[in-house]
């Protein structure tokens, strides 16, 4: 962790949070070094976790998920889990919440499954807490309903940014799938062909993509979308000004009628209709 990031870090628990708020903040630890935690039971409230650096593991569903920088663990209320580090640190930003109506806004908003998430866009976390940082110090009136909105506002973005990937232990133990992937992610926007991955790991095509469906339950091909389609959910929000075949560029299609075709498989809507929505 860099000396800004150490001066920047800290925890919080939101004395002012009110559980008859629709969402209620209830606490968030940031640029925090996470320590092992067992929850044989789950606990009362939901919980966003963000790695900023180094690896972690969790245990989700008797499943054992690597989380590294660019994803992300949904964690919903009273669902057993454990995480720790499986390097000498491990940093995230880390939100707790609740509230009456949190599990239906965060089904309504396509965050239904507690589990990983690809990331777009690392910086709609550190813009919440810094925003409740600042609200913080001010003091004013109605902190917990000013929280509510905040965090309404958040979710929101988020769910704009991420989409859910299915990760096995096996496959995220296996390096050679590690290089794959960390490739996927780094090259998104680029033409990958299988040549270029296999001469990666110095492997034949066929035994990669063999090896890659065993662990990943869904090919090479396959596993690109979702990364591409995640960032393209993004763009589409954040920059009205582009054309969707603009979008589908900056994401590594060349075909704009391929692109609607695997956004409207992935997603349920083609992006037009996903713009329009919101």
């Amino acid at each position: 962790m860099s000396k800004n990031e150490r001066d920047e870090a800290f925890a919080e628990d939101f004395i002012s949070s009110n559980p008859g708020l629709p969402l209620s903040l209830d606490g968030i630890l940031f640029h925090y070094s996470q320590e092992p935690v067992k929850r044989p039971n789950g606990v009362p409230f939901y919980q966003w976790m963000q790695c900023i650096s180094g690896t972690g593991e969790v245990i989700l569903d008797d499943q054992k998920i690597i989380v590294r920088e660019g994803r992300g663990i949904l964690l919903k209320a009273h669902i057993p889990h454990s995480y720790y580090g499986t390097t000498d640190q491990w940093i995230t930003h880390n939100i707790s919440f609740s509230g009456s109506a949190c599990e239906q806004i965060l089904n309504g908003l396509g965050m239904k499954q507690s589990g990983v998430y690809q990331v777009t866009n690392l910086d709609i976390t550190k813009k919440f807490v810094k925003g409740i940082t600042i609200h913080q110090k001010t003091k004013g009136p109605c902190l917990d309903r000013i929280y509510s909105k905040e965090l309404y506002t958040f979710l929101l973005d988020l769910s704009y940014d991420i989409q859910r990937i299915h990760i096995s232990e096996p496959a995220m133990e296996n390096k050679i799938l590690r290089i794959v992937d960390q490739y996927l992610i780094d090259h998104f926007n680029q033409p990958v062909s299988l040549d270029i991955l296999a001469e990666l790991v110095d492997l034949r095509k066929e035994y990669l993509c063999t090896l890659f469906k065993k662990h990943m339950q869904q090919t090479i091909s396959q596993h690109l979308q979702i990364i591409r389609i995640a960032h393209a959910k993004y763009y589409l929000v954040h920059y009205p000004e582009k054309t969707v075949k603009e979008i589908g560029v900056l994401c590594g299609f060349e075909s704009t009628s391929y692109f609607c075709k695997v956004f409207k498989k992935i997603i349920g809507y083609s992006p037009d209709e996903y713009r329009r929505l919101h």
